[in-house]
């Protein structure tokens, strides 16, 4: 799976942005939800959400984008990266748009489409690319493989 530091998400956050916390060495390979979202996540909270500070206090992400409202402690900011702008949908949309869909509207070449939901004992090569609504049980999918969108693969298929 392909990895993202925060210099790969600069470009797409504009010049009015605040980086709070610790960005050095953090990573993400995935997008997900915050209420969903996993260490190796890159999540997002909208400033509409009432419950936004809730789920940041409650997000597993180490990098996150989210408005200035949210209250940030210094423990969080040792372990997390929190990209602060003014609208956490649009960047997100912005970086979503630019890290994961080619200009043809489909996933790029060795990435998993964020609605996609794979399984973490699946076994997938570098270079395969997943489009969007799929499920992916635990398989074998091998080098260079591209996988559309609205399939099932289940566990035990070699591909």
């Amino acid at each position: 799976m392909t990895t993202y530091d925060f210099d790969a998400i600069r470009p797409f956050l504009g010049a009015d942005y605040t980086l709070m916390g610790n960005g050095d060495g953090l990573c993400f390979s995935n997008i997900k939800p915050a209420f969903d979202a996993d260490e190796d996540s890159l999540a997002w909270i909208s400033q509409t959400r009432k419950d936004r500070q809730d789920l940041f206090d409650g997000c597993l992400a180490r990098m996150i984008i989210c408005d200035g409202s949210i209250l940030v402690s210094d423990a969080t900011l040792l372990k997390k990266c929190i990209v602060v702008v003014d609208n956490p949908r649009l960047v997100f949309a912005k970086i979503l748009n630019g890290l994961f869909m080619n200009d043809l509207g489909y996933c790029a070449e060795g990435t998993v489409h964020p609605t996609s939901i794979v399984s973490p004992d699946a076994k997938i090569h570098n270079t395969v690319t997943i489009g969007p609504f799929n499920i992916i049980g635990k398989c074998e999918i091998g080098e260079g493989t591209y996988i559309g969108s609205n399939n099932v693969i289940h566990d035990n298929v070699f591909i």
